[in-house]
């Protein structure tokens, strides 16, 4: 009876490694998508998406920043059998990502110097008028098929 070289239990923890880090890569590629395809004023907004590991985190990050560098250690917990959330919970979040914005605009956002700026057509903003998370999930899905 011929034995075996590497025992196959090693063989099934090569595997589960593989298909995490696989996870683990389609949860950072998703939040770049996100990243690159958000709206930028001020730059909270691409700040705040947040990955979090089998719970959704309601928080509001302030400030700004690379969301790729703080969801790091979120990332690297993410076990198979987890559940990944990419989440913005920013009071206009939805409102970027669906429309909603008043259409037609009245005077828009102002700007320092005075007067003021259209940042939305047809209720939907000019940067992301098909929106952020949508279009990064068809890209992933498209990407990881």
């Amino acid at each position: 009876m011929s034995k075996w070289s590497i025992k196959p239990t090693d063989f099934i923890d090569t595997i589960t490694e593989d298909a995490e880090q696989h996870c683990k890569n389609i949860i950072a590629d998703t939040l770049q998508q996100v990243a690159v395809r958000s709206p930028i004023d001020t730059g909270s907004y691409r700040f705040s998406h947040i990955v979090s590991i089998n719970t959704e985190d309601y928080s509001v990050r302030e400030g700004h920043g690379d969301p790729e560098q703080e969801a790091v250690s979120a990332i690297a917990s993410f076990k198979l059998g987890d559940t990944a959330y990419i989440q913005n919970n920013t009071p206009y979040g939805d409102v970027i990502e669906y429309g909603g914005y008043p259409d037609p605009v009245e005077k828009g956002t102002r700007i320092k110097g005075g007067g003021y700026i259209k940042k939305s057509a047809g209720g939907f903003s000019r940067q992301a008028p098909n929106g952020v998370y949508t279009l990064a999930f068809q890209y992933i899905a498209s990407k990881y098929k």
